[in-house]
């Protein structure tokens, strides 16, 4: 495997100054304002992959707490996108999502139809993962600011 090599120097080193990370999250802000039919948004939406929009998150705001520039406005703006991130999901998956959630806000899901169980199976199942998922980002993001307050 690539990353079990001893010399590194033909590997890439990729490393992220602030302005960078700055230009990753409102191009994933853009991203967040795409409307979309229902709770699931599109993985392919993302102008990077979500590791390397979270990496983007951790120098911000390591860097704007090192300049005492975190206010509990920007905090909590940057700690709901980051924990957006765990909407966007298989393009596929989220159709799905999305289509039986639009038939459940409609009263029109009917039960009785074996295809319709299984996708409200689906979007239950969607909800409680997802939703876990995002209270999960909220606390990696919520423990790092703590992590760098603590630093400073």
């Amino acid at each position: 495997m690539f990353w079990n090599k001893r010399n590194n120097d033909s590997l890439p080193y990729i490393s992220m100054n602030p302005f960078d990370a700055e230009k990753i999250i409102n191009s994933y802000g853009s991203a967040l304002s795409v409307g979309t039919s229902g709770i699931a948004r599109p993985e392919s939406l993302l102008p990077y992959s979500k590791a390397r929009i979270k990496y983007a998150y951790f120098v911000y705001l390591e860097n704007i707490i090192k300049q005492g520039l975190l206010s509990q406005e920007i905090g909590d703006n940057l700690v709901n996108t980051y924990s957006s991130l765990a909407f966007f999901i298989e393009d596929d998956e989220c159709d799905e999502i999305n289509n039986t959630s639009k038939l459940i806000k409609n009263k029109t899901l009917d039960y009785n139809i074996p295809d319709n169980k299984i996708n409200f199976d689906k979007f239950k199942d969607f909800t409680q993962k997802y939703l876990y998922l995002s209270q999960e980002y909220q606390k990696e993001i919520y423990d790092f600011i703590l992590e760098c307050y603590k630093k400073k």
